[in-house]
């Protein structure tokens, strides 16, 4: 990865020179520093935009890498050597080792070397030695562990020594390197000295690089077991840096010090901390902690860690006999339908007769609640239960159930405010499509989208509202095969509001409208956690002439400008 960044440096120099000298540079080579390469102004950009590729789709990078020629090829394909090694292709990978020139195999040998070493894997980097032919490398951060791995612990003592008596000017990352190693080979007052020298340097540089390195900091001073340096540290970071610190002390158990940590945070902020404390209680066997700390938080922040315990208890099949402490750990009545249903849509399909229980145990509480009470609550019950009809045979279906269920949820869309209404419909017609109902399932969302399209200042709807009200009507139509319609949907999001294009390119690949997914695809969909763009690889892997070409397509939009501009927009 530090010569991608080294050519990313490159690529700003040049920029700024061309800037101040109006004028082209006389050579259109550049070179690399500490690299013997030259190369264009364009070849670093697709080196760097395959660098950036190699960590969400290596497979696409490689194809990318392939394009090159010259030293650039050589840059690229030494930064693919890594994904190889991940992929387990080890033929592949000594193959390209040997077509790589002495300099540029060198730094991608180092970079195998210290992946594996980062990853504990330091008695596969001597194997990979081993096919290789080569010795031990010169770097005393790649030298000492590869030493300890042979059991020379002395000879690897030696170099680290040598390497901190020598290291004054050294920056955080070496430093941490440093640290780790020392205290694998048994010097836990070295390691702790490197650390703080690590701290203190990243204290400097924590404007420009935020906190670079702060999570391997904190994991080492929790293997040395330094958690009062470790909670010292935490309470002078800035607020979005603490949740790190905090991670270290609930892996360590140290539960009291996280609570008192995640209290100085805002509310929103401790939401998932509170749910890796729990889980970690619960993996300890610690039942009573877990509970006293779900008594402690407010409503906002009890559901999910709730919803967490109660998978916990039906994982071990103490379900039915906790389910009375769940109940009452649960706010009140409210809280515990959501529970109730969160529980049932988890369980619907693969253990029917659970979500059943469930799901009745929600209707009898249901019928407690006033009607001023019960918001949309009936409307999501009645749903899950003409769900569940939909996964029956069609002759099996009870059809009075279904029509007075529908009847009633087309009753209750009538008191809603103008947002639930709308988005509510959209879900009454997903609901109809799974009863393959779709005449019906269209009319509803043609009548969501004209709400929508007549809504008043008075119905408080922000364009945000709007946009996700139409981001979910367009994947209603897309899940009905209209795509006719559904792009129409999505033309209405006011400007400025375009969000959720994961999930436009993750639905488009889904029902298979896989050259509009390519157009769709933008730089901001390649971080996303639905992953569309391997889902939609997966899918033209299985295509034959036709899935080439549009592999073809995908491959020359990632290479264009056009993908990798941030204000860039789908062509």
């Amino acid at each position: 990865m530090e010569v991608f960044t080294i050519v990313l440096l490159v690529i700003i120099a040049v920029a700024v020179f061309v800037a101040f000298s109006g004028g082209e540079p006389v050579d259109p080579r550049l070179e690399v520093k500490g690299s013997p390469a030259r190369i264009t102004l364009d070849e670093a950009k697709q080196i760097n935009r395959i660098a950036s590729l190699q960590y969400i789709h290596p497979q696409l990078a490689r194809s990318l890498a392939a394009k090159l020629q010259g030293d650039a090829w050589q840059i690229a394909q030494s930064g693919m050597c890594t994904s190889l090694l991940d992929d387990e292709q080890t033929d592949a990978l000594l193959q390209l080792l040997d077509r790589l020139d002495p300099h540029h195999r060198g730094v991608a040998l180092d970079n195998l070397l210290n992946h594996l070493i980062a990853t504990g894997h330091a008695r596969r980097a001597l194997e990979l030695l081993a096919k290789t032919g080569d010795g031990l490398p010169r770097s005393p951060l790649l030298k000492a562990p590869l030493l300890r791995a042979e059991g020379r612990l002395d000879e690897a003592r030696a170099v680290l020594d040598e390497f901190d008596e020598h290291s004054g000017d050294a920056e955080v990352l070496p430093l941490l390197q440093l640290a780790r190693e020392q205290r694998e080979v048994a010097q836990p007052d070295k390691a702790a000295r490197t650390l703080e020298r690590a701290w203190q340097s990243m204290q400097t540089d924590a404007e420009l690089q935020q906190y670079l390195g702060l999570d391997t900091l904190l994991r080492e001073l929790a293997e040395l077991g330094d958690f009062a340096r470790l909670q010292a540290i935490a309470g002078l970071l800035p607020q979005e840096q603490s949740p790190l610190a905090i991670t270290e002390l609930i892996r360590a158990g140290l539960f009291e010090q996280a609570r008192s940590l995640i209290s100085k945070l805002p509310s929103h902020a401790g939401q998932d901390l509170h749910e890796q404390m729990l889980a970690a209680m619960l993996e300890r066997g610690q039942l009573a902690q877990a509970e006293e700390l779900l008594a402690t938080l407010d409503d906002v922040q009890r559901m999910p860690p709730l919803l967490h315990l109660a998978q916990w208890h039906i994982g071990r099949g103490t379900f039915d006999g906790a389910a009375s402490a769940l109940q009452a750990l649960a706010r009140d009545v409210q809280q515990r339908i959501d529970l109730y249903l969160s529980l049932w849509s988890l369980h619907a399909e693969e253990r029917p007769e659970l979500a059943a229980r469930l799901l009745e145990q929600a209707e009898r509480w249901l019928a407690e609640l006033a009607e001023d009470q019960r918001d949309e609550l009936p409307f999501f019950v009645l749903e899950a239960r003409l769900l569940a009809q939909s996964r029956l045979p069609a002759r099996q279906r009870t059809s009075y159930e279904l029509r007075r269920g529908l009847e009633e949820m087309e009753r209750l869309l009538g008191s809603m405010d103008c947002y639930g209404r709308i988005a509510n419909l959209t879900r009454l017609a997903r609901l109809l499509h799974k009863l393959e109902r779709d005449e019906d399932a269209l009319a509803k969302l043609a009548q969501a989208h004209e709400q929508l399209r007549r809504s008043a200042p008075d119905d408080e709807l922000e364009d945000f509202d709007k946009a996700l009200l139409l981001e979910n009507i367009a994947l209603a139509y897309l899940q009905l095969q209209r795509l006719d319609l559904a792009p129409a949907a999505r033309a209405d999001i006011p400007p400025g509001e375009s969000f959720g294009e994961d999930q436009w390119v993750a639905a488009l690949v889904e029902h298979d409208h896989l050259q509009l997914a390519i157009q769709h695809l933008t730089f901001f969909t390649l971080h996303a956690l639905a992953q569309p763009l391997r889902q939609l690889t997966d899918k033209l892997a299985d295509l034959a002439d036709q899935g080439q070409a549009l592999r073809g397509q995908l491959l020359s939009k990632l290479q264009s400008d056009a993908f990798w501009e941030p204000s860039g927009a789908a062509t």
